[in-house]
């Protein structure tokens, strides 16, 4: 039973990130000419699970 349970919880992680772009002009137009992302998940302290909603 307490593994039904545990898997109706949400998931405790937070997810944050850093994005950089870099544009380029052209004739038509701007362009994107490199995207850089920078993700980092975190476990949040410990504290109850909220339980999903089906």
């Amino acid at each position: 039973m307490a593994g039904a349970v545990a898997a109706r919880r949400a998931p405790d992680l937070v997810c944050g990130g850093r994005y950089a772009f870099a544009l380029l002009r052209t004739e038509e137009g701007r362009r994107l000419g490199e995207v850089v992302v920078g993700k980092e998940w975190r476990r949040l302290p410990e504290r109850p699970a909220a339980s999903v909603v089906d």
